[in-house]
Protein backbone atom coordinates (compact mmCIF):
# COMPACT_ATOMS: atom_id res chain seq x y z
CA UNK A 1 0.00 0.00 0.00
CA UNK A 2 2.79 2.37 1.07
CA UNK A 3 4.40 1.74 -2.37
CA UNK A 4 1.39 2.66 -4.27
CA UNK A 5 1.37 5.67 -2.72
CA UNK A 6 4.36 6.38 -3.47
CA UNK A 7 4.11 5.98 -7.03
CA UNK A 8 1.10 7.87 -7.28
CA UNK A 9 3.39 10.80 -5.84
CA UNK A 10 5.82 10.38 -8.22
CA UNK A 11 3.70 10.06 -11.13
CA UNK A 12 1.57 13.24 -9.79
CA UNK A 13 4.84 15.77 -9.73
CA UNK A 14 5.81 14.45 -13.01
CA UNK A 15 2.35 15.33 -14.50
CA UNK A 16 2.49 18.78 -12.65
CA UNK A 17 6.43 19.42 -14.15
CA UNK A 18 5.63 18.29 -17.52
CA UNK A 19 2.49 20.87 -17.50
CA UNK A 20 5.04 23.60 -16.28
CA UNK A 21 7.62 22.82 -19.11
CA UNK A 22 4.44 22.89 -21.68
CA UNK A 23 2.88 25.96 -20.36
CA UNK A 24 6.67 27.75 -20.19
CA UNK A 25 7.28 26.66 -24.14
CA UNK A 26 3.59 28.05 -25.19
CA UNK A 27 4.51 31.35 -23.40
CA UNK A 28 8.09 31.04 -25.34
CA UNK A 29 6.68 30.45 -28.50
CA UNK A 30 3.82 33.33 -28.38
CA UNK A 31 6.23 35.81 -27.23
CA UNK A 32 8.77 35.22 -30.33
CA UNK A 33 5.29 35.12 -32.74
CA UNK A 34 4.34 38.42 -31.01
CA UNK A 35 8.09 39.93 -31.54
CA UNK A 36 8.56 38.73 -35.19
CA UNK A 37 4.77 39.94 -36.29
CA UNK A 38 5.74 43.25 -34.71
CA UNK A 39 9.25 43.70 -36.74
CA UNK A 40 6.83 42.10 -39.59
CA UNK A 41 4.92 45.21 -39.05
CA UNK A 42 7.30 47.88 -38.39
CA UNK A 43 9.20 46.55 -41.61
CA UNK A 44 6.14 46.91 -43.76
CA UNK A 45 5.56 50.72 -42.31
CA UNK A 46 8.97 51.85 -42.87
CA UNK A 47 8.67 50.07 -46.59
CA UNK A 48 5.70 52.07 -46.59
CA UNK A 49 6.79 55.28 -46.15
CA UNK A 50 9.52 54.89 -48.39
CA UNK A 51 6.63 54.58 -50.93
CA UNK A 52 4.15 56.62 -49.82
CA UNK A 53 4.07 60.02 -51.41
CA UNK A 54 2.31 61.55 -48.35
CA UNK A 55 4.66 59.73 -46.30
CA UNK A 56 5.84 62.76 -43.89
CA UNK A 57 9.57 60.77 -43.96
CA UNK A 58 9.49 60.82 -47.82
CA UNK A 59 7.75 64.39 -47.93
CA UNK A 60 10.26 66.12 -46.82
CA UNK A 61 12.77 64.15 -48.74
CA UNK A 62 10.72 65.03 -51.50
CA UNK A 63 10.80 69.01 -50.66
CA UNK A 64 14.41 69.40 -49.93
CA UNK A 65 15.37 67.76 -53.96
CA UNK A 66 12.68 69.79 -55.21
CA UNK A 67 14.33 73.36 -53.64
CA UNK A 68 17.96 72.11 -54.59
CA UNK A 69 16.44 71.98 -58.17
CA UNK A 70 14.53 75.27 -58.19
CA UNK A 71 16.10 77.72 -60.79
CA UNK A 72 17.57 80.60 -59.26
CA UNK A 73 16.63 83.90 -61.50
CA UNK A 74 20.03 84.96 -63.08
CA UNK A 75 19.92 89.03 -63.83
CA UNK A 76 23.09 88.25 -66.29
CA UNK A 77 21.43 85.65 -67.91
CA UNK A 78 21.03 87.53 -71.57
CA UNK A 79 23.82 87.60 -73.90
CA UNK A 80 23.91 90.02 -76.31
CA UNK A 81 26.53 87.85 -78.62
CA UNK A 82 23.54 85.72 -78.76
CA UNK A 83 21.35 87.86 -80.44
CA UNK A 84 20.82 87.86 -84.49
CA UNK A 85 20.82 91.63 -85.78
CA UNK A 86 21.29 92.68 -89.48
CA UNK A 87 23.08 96.22 -89.99
CA UNK A 88 24.46 98.64 -92.54
CA UNK A 89 27.19 96.73 -94.68
CA UNK A 90 29.59 99.13 -94.29
CA UNK A 91 29.21 98.75 -90.36
CA UNK A 92 31.08 96.47 -88.38
CA UNK A 93 29.92 94.76 -84.60
CA UNK A 94 32.44 94.68 -81.87
CA UNK A 95 31.70 93.96 -77.79
CA UNK A 96 30.72 91.44 -75.21
CA UNK A 97 27.33 89.51 -73.92
CA UNK A 98 26.53 93.09 -71.89
CA UNK A 99 27.46 95.51 -74.15
CA UNK A 100 28.11 95.85 -78.27
CA UNK A 101 29.56 98.57 -80.65
CA UNK A 102 28.55 99.48 -83.98
CA UNK A 103 31.63 101.09 -85.90
CA UNK A 104 31.45 102.55 -89.04
CA UNK A 105 33.89 102.17 -92.07
CA UNK A 106 35.93 104.56 -89.98
CA UNK A 107 36.07 102.72 -86.92
CA UNK A 108 33.98 104.77 -85.30
CA UNK A 109 31.35 104.25 -83.01
CA UNK A 110 27.66 104.92 -84.71
CA UNK A 111 25.81 102.93 -82.86
CA UNK A 112 25.25 99.67 -80.39
CA UNK A 113 23.01 97.67 -77.89
CA UNK A 114 23.59 98.37 -73.72
CA UNK A 115 21.95 96.27 -70.96
CA UNK A 116 20.91 99.02 -68.69
CA UNK A 117 19.24 98.55 -65.02
CA UNK A 118 15.46 99.41 -65.20
CA UNK A 119 13.18 99.56 -62.24
CA UNK A 120 10.22 101.14 -64.41
CA UNK A 121 11.73 104.63 -64.84
CA UNK A 122 12.65 104.76 -68.38
CA UNK A 123 14.18 107.76 -68.47
CA UNK A 124 16.50 106.63 -65.74
CA UNK A 125 18.10 104.42 -68.34
CA UNK A 126 18.79 107.15 -70.71
CA UNK A 127 22.61 107.96 -71.05
CA UNK A 128 23.94 112.14 -68.75
CA UNK A 129 23.80 115.01 -70.89
CA UNK A 130 20.92 114.47 -73.13
CA UNK A 131 17.69 116.44 -74.08
CA UNK A 132 14.71 114.21 -74.73
CA UNK A 133 13.51 115.50 -78.50
CA UNK A 134 10.76 112.90 -78.70
CA UNK A 135 9.19 110.17 -77.13
CA UNK A 136 6.90 107.68 -78.84
CA UNK A 137 6.20 103.42 -78.08
CA UNK A 138 7.53 100.61 -79.68
CA UNK A 139 6.60 97.39 -79.94
CA UNK A 140 9.59 95.04 -81.73
CA UNK A 141 10.36 91.35 -81.58
CA UNK A 142 12.13 91.82 -77.92
CA UNK A 143 8.88 93.55 -76.61
CA UNK A 144 7.21 96.84 -75.61
CA UNK A 145 8.74 99.63 -74.49
CA UNK A 146 10.03 103.72 -75.71
CA UNK A 147 11.88 105.37 -78.56
CA UNK A 148 13.53 108.49 -77.87
CA UNK A 149 14.91 111.09 -80.28
CA UNK A 150 17.86 112.53 -77.86
CA UNK A 151 19.93 115.94 -78.34
CA UNK A 152 23.55 114.76 -76.58
CA UNK A 153 26.45 116.79 -75.59
CA UNK A 154 29.61 116.73 -73.60
CA UNK A 155 30.56 117.31 -70.28
CA UNK A 156 30.71 120.64 -69.20
CA UNK A 157 33.79 120.48 -67.93
CA UNK A 158 35.21 119.22 -71.48
CA UNK A 159 35.63 122.46 -73.02
CA UNK A 160 33.98 120.97 -76.21
CA UNK A 161 30.64 122.58 -77.20
CA UNK A 162 29.56 119.73 -79.68
CA UNK A 163 26.52 117.89 -79.55
CA UNK A 164 24.94 115.76 -81.66
CA UNK A 165 21.47 113.51 -82.01
CA UNK A 166 20.93 109.73 -80.41
CA UNK A 167 18.13 107.64 -81.21
CA UNK A 168 17.68 105.68 -78.55
CA UNK A 169 15.30 102.31 -78.38
CA UNK A 170 14.94 101.15 -74.36
CA UNK A 171 12.85 97.61 -73.97
CA UNK A 172 12.45 96.73 -70.55
CA UNK A 173 13.70 92.15 -70.28
CA UNK A 174 11.39 90.42 -68.46
CA UNK A 175 12.00 89.96 -64.80
CA UNK A 176 15.54 90.81 -65.30
CA UNK A 177 15.19 94.73 -63.53
CA UNK A 178 17.29 95.21 -67.04
CA UNK A 179 16.34 97.06 -70.34
CA UNK A 180 17.87 97.02 -73.76
CA UNK A 181 18.90 100.14 -75.08
CA UNK A 182 19.71 100.14 -78.47
CA UNK A 183 20.69 102.77 -79.81
CA UNK A 184 22.29 105.36 -82.82
CA UNK A 185 24.05 108.34 -84.24
CA UNK A 186 22.26 108.83 -87.57
CA UNK A 187 18.67 108.43 -88.56
CA UNK A 188 15.87 107.06 -87.15
CA UNK A 189 14.52 104.32 -89.68
CA UNK A 190 17.96 102.65 -89.65
CA UNK A 191 17.43 102.01 -85.76
CA UNK A 192 13.86 100.51 -86.95
CA UNK A 193 15.74 98.29 -89.25
CA UNK A 194 18.00 97.04 -86.63
CA UNK A 195 15.29 96.30 -84.28
CA UNK A 196 12.82 94.16 -86.70
CA UNK A 197 15.97 92.54 -87.63
CA UNK A 198 16.77 91.07 -83.82
CA UNK A 199 15.57 88.43 -82.44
Amino acid sequence: MKNIFTIFIIVALALVSCSQERTTSLEKSKSKKHTQTSMNKNSHASTTDSKNPNSKTNSTNHTAVAKSNIPVENSNNINLNKLTITFPSNWSKRGNENELFFDDENKKPVGGITLVGYYGDYNSTLPNHSEILNTEDIDVSLGKGKLFTLKRSNPADSNNNETWNEIHAVVPANKNNLAYDIWIKGKKNILLNILKSIH
